[in-house]
């Protein structure tokens, strides 16, 4: 297996469906293929997709994180493996397109309680393969302004946004202002088809790694359920 500086876990549209296709178009890069994606009109919204581009279109899971030195990533991928099996494959509700403080994503209709489960079983059950965060990481991390919650979740688990404080999304910008927002949203309406934002049954959890450029690519899909 490649090596990689980071990994996650993502929820990843369906192969081949309309959403991946869709994602890829606009973000300009495939978690799949480990390529940049050309479309006739990114250049147009290059500054708004710089930064969520290289982390590809995703739902985060279990954030980025480095391995503890005394786990490898064949152990990651085998007990990964074996946990994915044990959760059942659901419905994922459908999408709308929302602005997140700054940013514009795609966000369920309605809570799930299934995605929010499954996140925090990858969060806690996993653990154990997830190196200490660096005294910078901590501090690049508290510069937003973190909550006393979150401050806490940073600490226990390396990410403020998991557990309680969990929101899925599929992120679709960078930081943009209302007016930007706006025009981006025109630009979604035009792309995202019904089939795009239609319910899908989650069947699996791609496992992500970051290369030494800051792209992330997909090592595995694990799937949900014993076949």
């Amino acid at each position: 297996m490649s090596t990689f500086c980071r990994y996650a876990f993502y929820y990843m549209p369906a192969q081949n469906s309309a959403l991946e296709l869709f994602g890829e178009q606009w973000l300009g890069w495939s978690l799949r293929s480990g390529c940049v994606i050309k479309s006739s009109n990114i250049t147009d919204r290059k500054s708004f997709i710089e930064a969520p581009q290289k982390y590809g279109f995703h739902g985060t899971l279990k954030p980025p994180f480095r391995l503890a030195g005394s786990t490898t990533l064949h152990q990651l991928v085998n007990e990964a493996r074996l946990l994915c099996r044990s959760i059942k494959p659901f419905k994922r509700p459908s999408l709308s397109i929302s602005k997140l403080g700054r940013f514009l994503a795609l966000t369920p209709v309605n809570r799930s309680s299934e995605l929010c489960s499954l996140a925090e079983t990858l969060v806690i059950e996993l653990d154990h393969f997830r190196s200490i965060p660096t005294k910078d990481e901590l501090e690049k991390r508290r510069m937003v302004g973190l909550s006393r919650i979150q401050d806490k979740l940073l600490l226990k688990w390396g990410y403020p946004y998991v557990l309680d404080e969990f929101r899925f999304h599929l992120t679709l910008s960078g930081q943009v202002n209302n007016q930007q927002a706006d025009t981006l949203k025109r630009e979604l309406n035009d792309a995202l088809t019904p089939e795009c934002l239609a319910e899908e049954v989650v069947s699996s959890v791609g496992l992500v790694g970051e290369g030494d450029d800051g792209r992330f690519r997909l090592i595995e899909r694990l799937a949900l359920g014993l076949s």
